[in-house]
């Protein structure tokens, strides 16, 4: 729905845009508005779009995006 919604026909080309646009945020969050995908999966998404994208992590803007954190254990511990 979401991407019918904002007409993405590949979710890959459009990510890997957003990404080199220096929106990685709006990528984020445009992820996690997909029915089924949380914050982890989000994350692991965009770090293989950024690698298999050849782009340099180092320029990525908001590189915290990239990286998923296990919530399970965090949630877990308290």
């Amino acid at each position: 729905m979401v991407m019918a919604q904002r007409k993405i026909i590949n979710l890959a080309s459009h990510v890997k845009g957003l990404i080199k646009s220096n929106q990685t945020e709006q990528a984020y969050r445009l992820l996690i508005g997909i029915r089924g995908i949380g914050a982890k999966i989000a994350s692991l998404y965009l770090r293989d779009i950024a690698y298999n994208g050849e782009l340099v992590e180092s320029r990525v803007k908001d590189q915290r995006y990239l990286q998923p954190v296990d919530t399970w254990k965090i949630k877990r511990l308290k």
